[in-house]
């Protein structure tokens, strides 16, 4: 799922592989790097890149967000030097529980 609002553009899904985590040269900053799958309408899905940094990047860290789990994000696009548009992650929350759905 997907929707704009305002400047901001929220997302749901599960994440689709193993979160990338960096840590810049100077670092102070935690980058983590994946993408979710997101369903889209008639039965389709598509598969969103996505970027966090800082207090962002340390709660993903922090709840060692996995691939399968359930993240609902809010971000700005932004385009990569190649083209590739991303999303830029500001708010973020998830579920990492084993017990989702029971």
């Amino acid at each position: 799922m997907a929707l704009i609002a305002d400047e901001y553009t929220w997302v749901a899904g599960v994440v689709t592989s193993e979160p990338v985590v960096e840590s810049p040269e100077d670092g102070h900053h935690l980058v983590v790097r994946f993408s979710l799958a997101l369903d889209r309408k008639g039965g389709a899905s598509s598969e969103q890149p996505l970027e966090a940094r800082g207090a962002t990047a340390r709660y993903l860290y922090e709840h060692q967000v996995k691939q399968g789990d359930f993240v609902m994000a809010a971000g700005i696009v932004r385009t990569e030097d190649s083209g590739q548009p991303y999303l830029l992650l500001r708010i973020v929350s998830t579920d990492t529980s084993e017990t989702v759905g029971e």
